[in-house]
Order: structure tokens, then C-alpha cells, then sequence
């Protein structure tokens, strides 16, 4: 992980600790499980974290979802709930699945960073959270994580921050749902 990457994190974290009441996460696109456990710092046992991934079928993909099945494994040994999902997130019944774990403080969206993808997944689990953070919001094309932080920063009554860590960086932006 870049420094930035990780000041973008750690500006998130400070920002869900300020806010003091997570206690239930929602994670799409949890790759090998590093904001995992960025997240898990701030929560105590019995708190509960839902990762959500791809399943993977290649030879990287399978040692990806090992280590994040490792890492999952590591924080209910903490004490945490932890429900490992691995499916495509904009399947209906994944968000199904979801919705019944439901609702959280705390949805992070890194999951696929094309415009239709993440469009759905602030459509399906936005309304799940009251605190929505996106990752690479800066990001460039082909990515499009950043029109769609756009579309929701600039709607009125939103409530957003965001933070980008240096010139050229991809940013993390968050989004305070209503209650």
C-alpha cells in the first residue's frame, strides 16, 4: 500500500472514531483484507464486520482470497463478527443477503470502479449505512468512482468529506446519511 493510500485510511479511521458509534461494517471490495483491518482497529469484540469480494479462480486471485479468509479468520479470533461474502456485489441476491445483515454505521465501497458498478453499489448499500466512505475518487479513466462521488457531493443536503493525500492521488470521500 502506497503512503497515501494509507494517510487516506488513517484520515477515515480518525473520522469514524470521532464519529464514536461503529459497531456494524459493511465492506465492499475487500481484496486481501487491509482496510479490514483498518476498520476492525476502532470496533470492540462482539462488534460485526461483512466483507464482500469476488470469488477468485486464478492462481493470484486464490492466494487474494486465502489471505483475506486469513485475515477474516484473525479478527473473529479477536472477538469480532465476521460474515465473508464471496459474490458478485451487484447480484440481487447478494444484496439480499446483505440487506438481512443490515442495517450498518459504517459501508466502505472499493469494490469494482466502473461507473455501472459502483453507481450500484451506492444504490444498494448507501441506504444501508449512515456513513458511506469511497475509495479512489479521484481516479482517472478507465476508473469511475470519481463521477459518481461527484454526482453525490454536489446533490443538495448532501453532507460529504473527503480527503485526497497528495497531487496525482486516487482520495477517499465519505458521505454522513441521514439518521
Amino acid at each position: 500500500m502506497s503512503p497515501e493510500h494509507e494517510q487516506e485510511l488513517d484520515w477515515l479511521v480518525a473520522k469514524l472514531k470521532e464519529d464514536g458509534n461503529v459497531h456494524k461494517v459493511l465492506e465492499i471490495g475487500s481484496r486481501v483484507g487491509i482496510s479490514l483491518q483498518k476498520w476492525a482497529s476502532i470496533l470492540q469484540p462482539g462488534d460485526h464486520i461483512v466483507a464482500v469480494d469476488l470469488p477468485k479462480t486464478n492462481h493470484l486471485g486464490a492466494v487474494q482470497s486465502a489471505e483475506l479468509a486469513r485475515v477474516c479468520k484473525e479478527l473473529q479470533d479477536k472477538g469480532l463478527k465476521v460474515d465473508l461474502i464471496l459474490s458478485d456485489s451487484t447480484d440481487p441476491g447478494t444484496v439480499e443477503a446483505i440487506r438481512k445483515l443490515g442495517p450498518f454505521d459504517f459501508c466502505y465501497i472499493d469494490g469494482g470502479h466502473w461507473y455501472e458498478v459502483v453507481l450500484s453499489d451506492w444504490k444498494n448499500y448507501g441506504p444501508m449505512a449512515r456513513i458511506v466512505a469511497f475509495d479512489d475518487i479521484n481516479a482517472q479513466p478507465p476508473y469511475a468512482v470519481h463521477p459518481v462521488w461527484e454526482q453525490i457531493r454536489l446533490a443538495p443536503l448532501a453532507t460529504c468529506d473527503q480527503f485526497i493525500a497528495g497531487a496525482g492521488h486516487q482520495g477517499t470521500g465519505i458521505v454522513y446519511n441521514e439518521p
